[in-house]
């Protein structure tokens, strides 16, 4: 077990070795680390000009990309957490929606990069990427996820939906 409030692409690299799984628990708390630390201490969030903003976020991602090219350039596989903190109410003050804008950024770029993206609700894990080829053929959309006529795969709970579609 290793603490790393905000190196975390440095602590993987001293702490891991070929073969391990690191879990990363959780991008959340490391964002808000990174950020609350480039604010510094007597500087209130507010007064913060949008340009520290985005070097501070550049910064966040560039290590996250870090982190990941340094995990599978040494054979070390990560299951990351994180939270999604878009769904809900919209912040009411300026850092809230800055930072659930930046983790929304952050969640983003690093679910592009892995091998597979589980979203957890209730103690049910859903699958984002087969949900996201699975979705147009379930509600009788055509698209490019799901070619015209195609049916949603044989081990599917739910049939292909039929009738007219939502308005």
């Amino acid at each position: 077990t290793a603490e790393a409030p905000l190196g975390l692409a440095a602590a993987v690299r001293d702490q891991a070795r070929p073969g391990d799984l690191v879990l990363l628990d959780c991008l959340t708390v490391w964002l808000s680390n990174r950020l609350l630390d480039g604010i510094g201490a007597g500087r209130a969030p507010e007064d913060v000009p949008d340009a520290d903003w985005a070097a501070m976020e550049a910064a966040a991602l560039a290590e996250a990309d870090a982190l990941l090219d340094d995990a599978r350039a040494c054979g070390v596989a990560l299951l990351l957490v994180s939270n999604e903190v878009g769904m809900g109410v919209v912040p009411a003050f300026a850092l809230g929606r800055r930072y659930r804008d930046a983790l929304g950024r952050l969640n983003q770029a690093v679910a592009a990069r892995a091998d597979g993206v589980l979203l957890t609700v209730a103690g049910m894990a859903l699958d984002l990427r087969r949900l996201a080829t699975l979705a147009p053929a379930l509600i009788g959309v055509e698209g490019d996820a799901a070619p015209a006529g195609s049916s949603p795969p044989s081990d599917s709970p739910h049939p292909r939906r039929s009738g007219p579609r939502p308005a």
